[in-house]
Order: C-alpha cells, then sequence, then structure tokens
C-alpha cells in the first residue's frame, strides 16, 4: 500500500482526475508528449518555430515524490510510448524495491542490455517540459532526473562520441 508523504492536488477536469487516480493506484502516472499527438496545436506551435525537445517527445512520470519520495523521471527521445512507458515503468518497479536516482548514477537494472545514467534537470527545464509535474508538486519546487540511453558503442548523450538518435539534455 502507497503512503503518500505529502498532499496531491485538487483536480481541475477529468484528465487530471487520471492522473490522480493512477498516482494513487501505481504510485505515478506517465505523460507522453509527442509532437504528433495533438495536430490541433500544429498551426500555434509553427508561431513559435522550431523547439528542441517538444519537437522530439519526450515521456515524464507525475507523482513520484509524493508516493516515493523520489525525483520525477524524464526520457528525452523518439521513443513509442509503450516503450517509454515500460522504461519508466521498470525505474519505478526499482525505487519501490528502494533504489533512489540522482544525477551522475548509472544502473545495467532498467535496460538490461545497456546501463542507463541519470542526468541533472535544470529548474527552467522542469517548469517548461513537465507541467503536470509541476501541477502536481502545487507550483513549487521539485526534483527530476533524465533518463539517458547509450548508443550502440555505450557512448551516451553527455559524451562528445555518442552517435545515438537526439536526446537533448535538459541542464
Amino acid at each position: 500500500m502507497l503512503v503518500f508523504r505529502k498532499r496531491l492536488p485538487k483536480p481541475t477536469d477529468p484528465g487530471d482526475d487520471k492522473v490522480l487516480a493512477n498516482i494513487r493506484e501505481f504510485g505515478f502516472h506517465a505523460m507522453h508528449v509527442r509532437p504528433y499527438h495533438h495536430p490541433e496545436h500544429q498551426e500555434e506551435k509553427a508561431k513559435h518555430g522550431p523547439h528542441p525537445i517538444y519537437d522530439i517527445g519526450f515521456s515524464y512520470t507525475v507523482g513520484l515524490p509524493y508516493s516515493h519520495d523520489h525525483a520525477e523521471l524524464v526520457l528525452v527521445g523518439d521513443l513509442p510510448d509503450d516503450r517509454a512507458h515500460a522504461i519508466l515503468w521498470e525505474a519505478v518497479r526499482l525505487i519501490e524495491g528502494g533504489a533512489s536516482f540522482a544525477p551522475g548514477d548509472e544502473s545495467d537494472l532498467i535496460l538490461h542490455e545497456l546501463p542507463l545514467r541519470f542526468g541533472p534537470v535544470s529548474t527552467s527545464r522542469r517548469k517548461e517540459l513537465l507541467t503536470f509535474s509541476d501541477w502536481a508538486a502545487h507550483r513549487k519546487a521539485f526534483e527530476a532526473v533524465q533518463l539517458l540511453i547509450p548508443d550502440r558503442e555505450r557512448n551516451f548523450p553527455d559524451e562528445d562520441a555518442y552517435a545515438g538518435p537526439p536526446q537533448p539534455l535538459l541542464t
């Protein structure tokens, strides 16, 4: 049974109800933000020009500070939602078992075939990108870490030799 250390926000619309229900049941809710998810926003998006993160897509958790006293997790990249969700779930399972992840940490227990590194997420990127996490935190400070996937040569996106798909750093 989950024990919540902080008070969750009150829902303001049906979407909020789903997020809160998942946090209560699973300990987190996964948000998947992809450039193709909301075609109705394309005209507005075009006014602002290219964006290094929104144009690729990302997934993140909402609720880990409440259910597990842990930083939120964010994964940037053009991954299918189900693959991103599975990676986040695997990290959450480890957190449920007592693991804690901070910038600079690595784990070979999430992807299994490759190590995964955790990177910092700046306050400005948390506010800009992790909007539901910000809402869940009552618009107050919260921690987040970025999950970084290496290329086939095991170079990470924060290394010069990295030659994999784009994973902009959230520092």
